[in-house]
């Protein structure tokens, strides 16, 4: 028995199980277990497998332990665990097991049962060192209680957490402020790894922030490891912002709707040091975006895959010291877009299944295209110009290309679509 009341055993509540033919659910003495953990004090899960029905904590104390919590098989059609309007909360170390995969992905086969689902107006809640599998919907959810009720997490940290086998995604940030996603590693889901996508209008998604960790795609369905995007809503500078991938290993499979990084309609997205393979198109980027120092490299080549660009911007973007080691088709595209800036940029080997550039831009105006390398350093005589600017109308006549450098095009190393229309060309090649 344990002496120190601020340290609770969920293996002392073992007289509040209940014997279910044959198995034991621990629903009632967990329950009993997390009651009697006081404020500032610990609830200890010890090794081994407990099931229940639900998991409800409460606020200003330490889930810790080497167990297991697992959903039996009549639990509750809900989130095992439900952190709801809750603060101070830390939850660490500790297995949790929805007992409820549902592949291959369809909206038809997604329940409402994820591991973990972080609601309301939740505030400091911390989730460590967890292992969280076989959800039925999303490893980690994290929004409001209903949409758009303005009640929304804010000031969370979720920190190497491993998630296995989750129905749709790995992790959703659906509303919320201020999250920290530290060290992900997220395997074998049916639709995104990590998704921060607002529904409605009424929410938001501000501050949120991925660091570091491994995002793997498997091939039971459409995956695209890392996405954040509005759908159809319009810009919302204030309420869709502030958003950063920063050095995650990203692995997609290949499938035709992958793009391993997505960014629609957010602004002020960071997309840096990340290492992309495997990919379709590999970064889709608008908003006031940067999109600097990642390795995108090992793209499908496959024609029927759809394989585009490994870099795709629609404007107001910074792509700046990306290496591009293989594309499909182009190495970097800039469509409809205006003000982006692509520099310093490494591009190797493109156009492996089709016509390929290594920078192209259509119907853009006043970008700067500049200190650019697009090399064939393998000869594959698969680039056909280095940079292409195809002018739609009077757009593009402003943009700036100099210092560029281009190796191996089997056409020229720099061409423009509308010659008849006047671009301002300085210095650009060394052939």
């Amino acid at each position: 028995m344990n002496n120190n009341k601020g340290i609770i055993y969920l293996t002392d509540y073992e007289d509040y199980k209940v014997d279910r033919d044959g198995s034991w659910d621990w629903t009632t003495a967990l329950e009993k277990a997390v009651n009697d953990t006081p404020v500032g004090g610990t609830l200890i899960i010890p090794t081994g497998i407990f099931e229940v029905g639900k998991f409800t904590p409460k606020s200003g104390i330490t889930i810790r332990g080497n167990g297991t919590i697992k959903r039996i098989p009549n639990g509750s059609n809900k989130s095992l665990l439900n952190i709801s309007d809750l603060s101070n909360l830390v939850i660490e170390n500790i297995t949790i097991d929805a007992n409820d995969l549902r592949k291959p992905y369809t909206i038809s086969t997604v329940s409402n049962r994820n591991c973990i689902e972080l609601d309301g107006s939740s505030e400091n809640v911390t989730i460590k060192n967890v292992k969280l599998k076989n959800a039925g919907r999303d490893g980690i959810y994290i929004g409001e209680v209903k949409s758009g009720d303005g009640k929304y997490p804010l000031n969370c940290t979720i920190s190497n957490v491993e998630i296995d086998n989750s129905t749709r995604n790995g992790i959703s940030v659906v509303c919320a402020e201020f999250i920290n996603i530290e060290n992900p590693k997220v395997t074998n889901f049916g639709l995104c790894g990590i998704n921060i996508e607002p529904n409605p209008l009424s929410t938001l998604n501000r501050n949120i922030s991925v660091y570091r960790g491994i995002i793997i795609a498997n091939s039971e369905a459409i995956s695209i490891p890392l996405q954040c995007t509005i759908g159809s809503a319009i810009e919302n500078y204030d309420k869709f912002s502030n958003i950063t991938f920063n050095g995650v290993t990203s692995v997609g499979n290949g499938d035709p709707n992958t793009s391993t990084v997505r960014n629609y309609k957010f602004h002020n997205v960071s997309i840096i040091n990340n290492d992309i393979q495997n990919y379709v198109t590999g970064i889709v980027a608008d908003g006031q975006s940067l999109v600097m120092g990642n390795k995108l490299s090992k793209p499908s080549l496959n024609k029927a895959t759809k394989t585009t660009s490994a870099i795709l911007v629609y404007g107001d973007v910074t792509v700046s010291s990306n290496l591009i080691d293989g594309s499909g088709y182009n190495g970097i595209v800039v469509y409809k877009g205006n003000n982006s800036i692509i520099s310093e940029n490494l591009i190797y080997d493109v156009g492996k299944v089709g016509k390929g550039y290594g920078i192209y831009t259509y119907g853009s105006e006043l970008n700067i295209i500049t200190i650019n390398q697009c090399i064939d350093k393998q000869e594959t005589k698969t680039m056909e110009c280095g940079i292409l600017i195809r002018l739609n109308a009077n757009l593009g006549v402003k943009n700036i290309v100099t210092d560029n450098v281009c190796m191996g095009a089997t056409d020229i190393p720099f061409k423009i679509g509308s010659p008849e229309l006047q671009l301002k060309v300085a210095d650009n090649f060394e052939v």
